[in-house]
């Protein structure tokens, strides 16, 4: 009888670990794959989305390095939908 390279591994797998992956459902397997590509999509899109939105409330500025950042709140916000700078250049996109 040939013993295959899994069986092998399974006989040689200590008996508390050997318990407890028996043990896993189909579910837990499937995070078990699913967690890493989870973990990536947060620290490579989700993160820095977030951390963006952070200076928006602020009066930072990146051409003035080693300036004390104030804290405006939506002071910005209701600068950019207030300007009529920005809504003429959105009527002119629009109408071609």
């Amino acid at each position: 009888m040939s013993d295959t390279v899994a069986t092998r591994a399974a006989r040689a797998t200590p008996e508390p670990i050997a318990r407890r992956i028996r043990g896993l459902s189909d579910r837990a397997i499937a995070w078990i794959f699913v967690a890493p590509s989870i973990f990536l999509l947060l620290a490579v899109n989700i993160f820095p989305l977030i951390w963006t939105i952070r200076p928006s409330f602020t009066d930072y500025r990146v051409n003035r390095a080693g300036r004390e950042v104030d804290w405006v709140g939506l002071r910005n916000y209701e600068r950019i939908l207030t300007d009529d700078d920005v809504w003429a250049t959105e009527v002119r996109h629009f109408r071609g």
